[in-house]
């Protein structure tokens, strides 16, 4: 360029560079190849250079510049300049680089390394739930394993606000809902001041009219997050300015309460407390605190179930001891006065007789009945009274003929019994698996018309002896099956005489209480089989 600053020599580099034929720019002057945004801030460094003292400018000195191609294409370029001559014939030499593809290169790595960071972002961000989700998972079978030790669930709850201070909350309530009152009954802290501030609010009421943390919780159901525990927001559950000034002296910065909800019925609430900057709730925290508050509803409710539980069993037991004590007597002297009558009416009409008859018979049902009550009062919980020692079948089953001999001739039915020769003997109570012979042969006389064959057998079955009573009757229609071992449940139909729905349920205990199991098998129109095992005695 001249000291006009118009383009005096243009070589070959520059045509490609530009796009322009040296003829197209000679004369021209040089803003023809710069942005238009650009060309009066240039022409006025070259000026500037021109004045200065200095002689030449390198490379990349100035940083980067743009250039103009020929199709308007602007571009990124570095150049040096110097200059010679007096001012009047300066002449200036203009050295341009194009950094297009460095730029593009430098723009990729950049790219490139944005992602890579993201990836490293998203790693360390995955690493982090990962780890956090452990922690959570870790502190729920903790707090789970603790719920589980004991069914004194306010020793439990207090155990539980420890596991949640400072694992979760500097400050954590447990209010628990009774007999429509609420009832604070346990409190944790993180340290000696905290505990003694918690320990004076305990001293407020909390009625379902009056203000407290866990009441929106409790009366709602729902769950409470407060992430900036301000005055302004704790003032609404408090009760009075001294109710406040304790509250806020465990310096609050954010709060949750949530409900304890068993069974579709709000039974508590809990509050966690975090003190200073180190805490601030979230949702995510929120989430975790109701899946304690779940869980510590269902332990809630399981005690006080299990508790419930209790007082009905102490209550049927009381029953059953003035049914076993107070009506056995009166039982007794009815059943020794039928008995009195009955060899007295030697003469007496067929009428008198049936009577004697009924009061006699009715008198040995209410004595089963009682006994039936008292045994399956004692399998329930688990005191069952059995005395075992080595027994063998034979006798047993020999009994048993003895004592349905005659009734099985009564209702026309064959009673075909057999046992398999050798036959180890068994570690049995002889009288309960007796009785277990009896209810069930009685239960198949019941099913059996007459013409019909009631089988008892008794054969080894591996380290067991396998008895079975199996009948002709009518047999058992497949939705029955699954209830026939229930207290108290009775077939509808097919049977010749009424039970007390209690026999095969003893029958399952006391099998049960032997170590063996029992089983049935039945087809309507068939018949039906029940099979139990008893182990054999030991060598």
């Amino acid at each position: 360029m001249d000291s006009a600053q118009r383009i005096i020599v243009f070589n070959e580099g520059a045509e490609k560079m530009f796009g322009y034929a040296a003829g197209e720019v000679m004369g021209q002057p040089l803003t023809v190849l710069l942005p238009e945004h650009s060309r009066a801030v240039h022409a006025a460094r070259i000026e500037e250079f021109g004045r200065s003292a200095i002689a030449a400018r390198r490379m990349g000195e100035r940083g980067e510049i743009a250039g103009r191609r020929k199709n308007g294409e602007i571009f990124p370029a570095e150049a040096s300049i110097s200059k010679v001559g007096p001012d009047t014939a300066r002449v200036y030499t203009a050295v341009l680089r194009d950094i297009t593809e460095r730029k593009q290169a430098e723009a990729e790595r950049t790219r490139l390394l944005e992602r890579a960071e993201t990836a490293r972002a998203a790693a360390e961000s995955a690493r982090a739930a990962a780890e956090s989700a452990e922690r959570r998972a870790a502190f729920l079978a903790d707090a789970s394993a603790l719920l589980d030790r004991s069914l004194d669930y306010e020793t439990t709850l207090q155990n539980l606000a420890g596991l949640v201070v400072p694992e979760r909350a500097d400050v954590c309530f447990i209010d628990v809902v009774e007999g429509g009152a609420t009832h604070r009954v346990a409190s944790a802290a993180a340290n000696d001041a905290m505990r003694e501030i918690a320990r004076q609010l305990h001293r407020f009421p909390r009625h379902s009219d009056e203000p407290y943390l866990t009441r929106e919780a409790i009366v709602t159901g729902r769950s409470v997050l407060l992430a900036d525990a301000t005055r302004a927001a704790l003032d609404p559950v408090t009760q009075h300015a001294q109710h406040l000034e304790l509250l806020m002296a465990l310096e609050p910065r954010s709060c949750m309460m949530v409900p304890l909800i068993a069974r579709g019925h709000t039974l508590g609430a809990m509050a966690f407390v975090a003190s200073g900057a180190a805490r601030r709730y979230s949702p995510a925290d929120l989430a975790l605190a109701e899946e304690l508050g779940h869980r510590a509803a269902l332990a809630v409710d399981n005690a006080r179930l299990y508790g419930a539980a209790q007082r009905a069993t102490r209550a049927r037991d009381e029953i059953l001891g003035i049914v076993s004590h107070d009506l056995r007597n009166p039982l007794s002297a009815i059943a020794m006065c039928g008995s009195a009558l009955d060899e007295s009416l030697s003469t007496a009409d067929d009428g008198v007789r049936y009577m004697v008859d009924t009061i006699r018979q009715s008198a040995d049902w209410m004595n089963r009945l009682i006994q039936d009550l008292l045994d399956i009062a004692s399998i329930e919980t688990g005191h069952l009274a059995m005395e075992r020692h080595r027994q063998d079948a034979a006798p047993l089953l020999a009994q048993l003929e003895t004592i349905f001999a005659g009734t099985a001739a009564e209702h026309g039915v064959t009673l075909a019994i057999a046992t398999s020769s050798p036959l180890a003997p068994v570690m049995a109570d002889g009288e309960r698996l007796l009785q277990v012979l009896t209810n069930l042969v009685a239960n198949a006389l019941k099913f059996t018309p007459a013409g019909g064959t009631i089988h008892v057998t008794a054969e080894p079955d591996g380290a067991c002896v396998r008895f079975a009573v199996r009948d002709t009757g009518a047999g058992i229609p497949p939705e029955d099956l699954p209830h026939l071992f229930d207290r108290f449940w009775q077939a509808r139909r097919g049977a010749s005489e009424r039970g007390t729905g209690l026999g095969l349920a003893i029958s399952k205990g006391i099998v049960e209480g032997h170590g063996g199991s029992i089983h049935v098998v039945s087809q309507v129109g068939s018949g039906s089989t029940f099979s139990f095992t008893i182990p054999t005695a030991p060598r």
